[in-house]
């Protein structure tokens, strides 16, 4: 079964699942836009798959209040993207008593 999509923004693509998931889009046809907070792993990652192939932009999932500039600038550089690919989260530890041990 063949990847449907041509055009794809891959937001957590520097690392673990999502840079794996990037490289396989590449090698399935898609052109991918991989989203990430460390810049030398994006430059690494177009290097690797070509330009022809491979975009990257910069961004921190926890800058809340740049996501609308963030989204506005994909739109408008991207207008023919058509898959859009969420994968990336915070984590942070919880400490409170109202949770049970398990």
């Amino acid at each position: 079964m063949s990847f449907g999509y041509k055009h794809v923004l891959l937001v957590g693509a520097t690392s673990g699942i999502g840079a794996a998931m990037a490289d396989k889009l590449v090698l399935e046809g898609a052109k991918v836009i991989a989203v990430g907070r460390r810049q030398e792993r994006l430059d690494a990652f177009v290097q690797k798959h070509g330009p022809e192939k491979a975009s990257a932009v910069k961004y921190d999932v926890t800058d809340t209040a740049g996501l609308n500039a963030f989204v506005q600038g994909i739109v408008n550089k991207y207008p023919d993207l058509d898959c859009v690919f969420l994968n990336s989260g915070v984590q942070s530890q919880v400490r409170s008593p109202s949770f049970p041990l398990l």
